[in-house]
């Protein structure tokens, strides 16, 4: 493969920007006069892949971020990034891959939670190469769909093979455990213990036969084989002769020793193996090379606050009807769509770059690997800063970052990532303090996030606070439950209102209050242990702030 220093990515001068429509879906297209900036992180170059015939185009940093693929395809021995996979003309090459496993892959890699998903033998593709190029995330992925898939012992069985012939261990024990209650036949244990190399099974088999009241039987016999059987009947014939206590397993372990020392762990090679196939190799006539009808990606670049972002367009399509509606629309005929290069970006107004980047993140897109150092990040109160390297992606673990995703996601109607930013700011909202819990409190308003907005009211009700913080928080978040009781405790506190609860409440606010009060401490002078002084001035209360508690009505999504 030729190498070539990679082009430069940090900042270019543009010619000019006009769209020929003169508008842009999400924002007015201006002229670019100033030099343009690229995402460190998500200014994504394409890495165009040959898989037998079939072209492939996707994100360069879903691959970028594996070491083993890194190292293998991308770099030369030098450590130089090599010129192969920019071009159609010059693609990535990768021999003895079978295109429909790459597909397979890929499908893995970018739509992990898609609907439409692969059968057991396609995601065991999955397995081969993700096994091969180290890719722990997709590996451990394609094993916990291989194993939803598997409904019996034999198909249990199957896996079992599947697992030592690829030398996946991790996977072999999964299999083992759930065969461990399955296995009702000693023969069937003796002779699966043998196969793949299993010590437990293999003693639990012969223990059976050298135990069990009958006979080992001629049908027996023949599937143990003559000599099998013999050894087997000496030691039953041990065990029947001794009067006192007796090693049987010992006894089976020293007269079978061969085949345990067959079976030990220490004779089993886990080593990795390439799952290459050396009879599948590159088309060379260009007639007979295509694209991927799937994976063959458009690109789309963004600017958001002056920095460009190029990203693939299913990225939005697929998660967006607000982009999949835009994108859909034509382009006339002999112009350029907005998005179609960095003198002619697409323009999304109203968004901070900051925010931008945290919804990628929270879309399990992968940064640059040459960035992917992490950019400096403001910390914030009651937040532990972790971020998390999966092998493709950093995820979010602050939860302002995931506020970031979920007000993008509810502008931009993208259901999947909003309901999983709602998850996990509820997950985070019990190691927050006061303060970001009131943030969040005022985003869910904002935003008509019910679950969060509950949550948030539920934690803060908790609270000790003063009478008057209570009235100005069931105001500023519409909470009457809080309003009231502030109320409450103003009219029932034994050192009544005070001056400066006067000032923070106002003039017409504290006459209100100081003649409901006047009427409750005469009503309880009469009757000090009735509910009824309270009840009378709740019910004032409710009355002089009518208005007030009107307004504190939230009505969510």
């Amino acid at each position: 493969m030729n190498t070539s220093t990679p082009p430069s990515d940090e900042i270019i001068i543009p010619e000019s920007a006009t769209s020929a429509s003169g508008k842009s879906s999400l924002g007015d297209v201006r002229p670019l006069n100033d030099p343009i900036q690229r995402d460190p992180l998500y200014y994504n170059a394409p890495l165009i892949i040959l898989v037998e015939a079939i072209l492939f185009k996707i994100p360069r940093s879903y691959f970028e971020n594996v070491d083993t693929f890194r190292m293998t395809y991308l770099f030369d021995p030098d450590g130089e990034e090599v010129s192969d996979g920019h071009t159609d003309q010059q693609p990535l090459r990768l021999d003895g891959v079978d295109a429909a496993a790459f597909r397979c892959l890929l499908k893995a890699i970018i739509r992990e939670d898609s609907e439409e998903d692969m059968s057991w033998a396609e995601w065991t593709s999955v397995l081969k190469l993700s096994q091969m190029w180290k890719m722990k995330p997709i590996y451990d992925l394609a094993i916990r769909k291989v194993t939803i898939r598997i409904q019996n012992s034999d198909e249990w069985i199957a896996a079992l093979k599947t697992s030592t012939q690829l030398r996946m261990r991790d996977f072999q024990e999964i299999a083992i455990g759930k065969l461990a209650g399955q296995l009702t036949s000693a023969l069937q244990k003796i002779e699966l213990g043998i196969e793949y190399k299993i010590q437990s099974w293999l003693l639990e088999g012969y223990t059976e036969f050298v135990n069990r009241n009958e006979v080992i039987s001629p049908e027996d016999e023949a599937q143990l084989g003559w000599r099998r059987t013999c050894d087997l009947f000496r030691v039953r014939h041990r065990r029947l002769q001794q009067l006192h206590y007796y090693n049987v397993q010992l006894d089976i372990q020293n007269t079978f020793a061969e085949e345990f020392a067959d079976t030990a762990e220490s004779a089993i090679d886990w080593s990795p193996i390439s799952h290459l196939r050396p009879e599948l190799h590159i088309a060379t006539d260009p007639g007979v090379i295509r694209r991927d009808e799937e994976y063959y990606c458009i690109e789309i670049i963004l600017s958001v606050e002056g920095i460009l972002f190029k990203l693939p367009r299913y990225l939005f399509e697929e998660s967006s009807d607000v982009f999949r509606d835009m994108f859909s629309l034509p382009t006339p005929e002999g112009t350029l769509y907005d998005g179609c290069s960095d003198e002619q970006p697409l323009f999304l107004e109203g968004v901070s770059k900051m925010d931008f980047r945290h919804l990628l993140k929270a879309m399990k897109f992968p940064a640059k690997y040459r960035a992917s150092r992490r950019l400096p990040y403001k910390k914030f109160p009651g937040q532990k800063q972790r971020l998390l390297r999966n092998g493709f992606s950093e995820e979010l673990t602050l939860w302002v970052e995931w506020c970031s995703a979920l007000k993008l996601s509810c502008m931009w109607q993208m259901t999947k990532v909003q309901e999983m930013a709602v998850r996990k700011i509820l997950e985070l909202l019990n190691q927050v303090d006061v303060e970001c819990q009131k943030d969040l409190l005022r985003l869910s308003n904002k935003l008509r996030i019910t679950k969060i907005r509950d949550r948030a009211i539920e934690i803060l009700s908790g609270a000790d606070v003063e009478p008057v913080e209570w009235i100005q928080r069931g105001r500023e978040f519409q909470v009457d439950s809080w309003l009231l009781h502030g109320y409450q405790q103003l009219i029932q506190a034994s050192a009544g209102i005070s001056v400066e609860h006067g000032e923070l409440l106002e003039q017409k606010t504290t006459s209100k209050l100081f003649r409901i009060r006047d009427a409750y401490l005469q009503m309880r002078r009469g009757d000090r242990y009735s509910s009824a002084p309270i009840d009378n001035a709740t019910a004032q209360i409710k009355e002089a702030f009518s208005e007030e508690f009107e307004a504190a009505v939230w009505v969510g999504n």
